[in-house]
């Protein structure tokens, strides 16, 4: 472009800038659109900034507008002003693409306040656990934490919820020292049916901290389980040592029964299964005798085995251990 083309838009534009009216609202908005073009077509982002600056005050409802202003501003590293038109234009148009820029934008610029917002309404778009850390990331670092165990709470009242979002408002008012609204929650929380072991875990190590065992243990007995999955070898030893301390033999017995069916059982576990299994299922305590003195090279375990097969008169299970023996 011409330098005296050049000067002819800037000429314009300063006629626009002292805001001299105009009787064509449409031929004033083409006659912008052109100047904001011939500026950053020529790289003479300064002009162009201030006239989407004016297309902005000049038609503040204008999408166009505000999306060029944004854009001219990232080119001019005015980050506060790009969030702001992204901010106008996700209010008006809600597309999700915009909102993951102001997202990322305000991020990267550290302007995390700009970024609550957005997050808070991607949360109850799709709570989702990304978004969920997100949220409370960004709330720890505008200094203010309680406030996404707030928010977690209330999506937490609405129907088929998931617990895990009271779960993770507990950790939040556990890492503030807030034990008047922990213990809120966690009453709350307790009165849900089927809890999983995440759960009733987190459950149980709050009234451990608490110096309640007891009540610890009776939350953990509530455990809706799956067998198979790993945590469930941690958990039935868990039962088994703390139902055995606060001398719940049946409970405990059953838990290391578990261990046992799953291959896993420990010594200790053997040992508790021939205490209350040998006279109630006398098989499973004949099996847990065997697997014991093999598994543990245990000559107890075996002797007792072979005590227990003469006492049950099973005379044909006790002829095939002498042939083993002899051998």
């Amino acid at each position: 472009m011409s330098k005296y083309l050049k000067l002819f838009f800037l000429l314009i534009f300063t006629i626009y800038a002292q805001e001299v009216p105009t009787k064509d609202t449409n031929s004033s908005d083409e006659n912008l659109r052109l100047m904001y073009q011939v500026f950053t077509y020529s790289s003479d982002l300064k002009n162009a900034y201030k006239v989407a600056k004016k297309g902005v005050k000049d038609y503040p409802e204008s999408l166009f507008w505000h999306k060029n202003l944004a854009q001219v501003a990232q080119w001019l590293d005015k980050r506060a002003e790009v969030i702001e038109q992204y901010i106008f234009i996700y209010a008006k148009t809600k597309d999700e693409e915009m909102g993951e820029k102001i997202l990322s934008y305000a991020l990267q610029s550290y302007q995390y306040e700009k970024a609550v917002p957005i997050l808070r309404q991607k949360v109850l778009q799709n709570p989702s656990v990304k978004n969920i850390k997100d949220m409370i990331f960004v709330y720890d670092k505008v200094g203010s934490p309680e406030e996404s165990a707030k928010f977690l709470i209330e999506l937490s009242n609405k129907k088929n919820a998931n617990v895990s979002w009271s779960l993770e408002a507990m950790n939040i008012y556990m890492q503030l020292g807030e034990m008047e609204k922990l213990e809120q929650l966690v009453k709350k929380i307790e009165k849900r049916e089927n809890l999983d072991l995440n759960t009733t875990q987190k459950l149980s190590n709050y009234y451990i901290s608490q110096k309640n065992i007891q009540k610890s243990y009776n939350i953990l007995l509530r455990t809706t389980i799956n067998n198979k999955s790993k945590e469930s070898i941690k958990y039935y030893q868990n039962i088994s040592d703390i139902g055995w301390y606060l001398q719940d033999p049946k409970n405990a017995a059953k838990a290391s029964k578990q261990l046992f069916i799953q291959g896993v059982a420990r010594l200790i576990d053997i040992e508790r299964i021939i205490y209350y299994y040998t006279e109630l299922e006398p098989t499973l305590g004949q099996k847990a005798l065997l697997y014991g003195s093999k598994e543990f090279d245990n000559k107890y375990f075996y002797n007792t085995y072979i005590t227990n097969l003469y006492e049950k008169k099973q005379y044909k299970k006790l002829a095939k251990e002498f042939e083993k023996i002899e051998k």
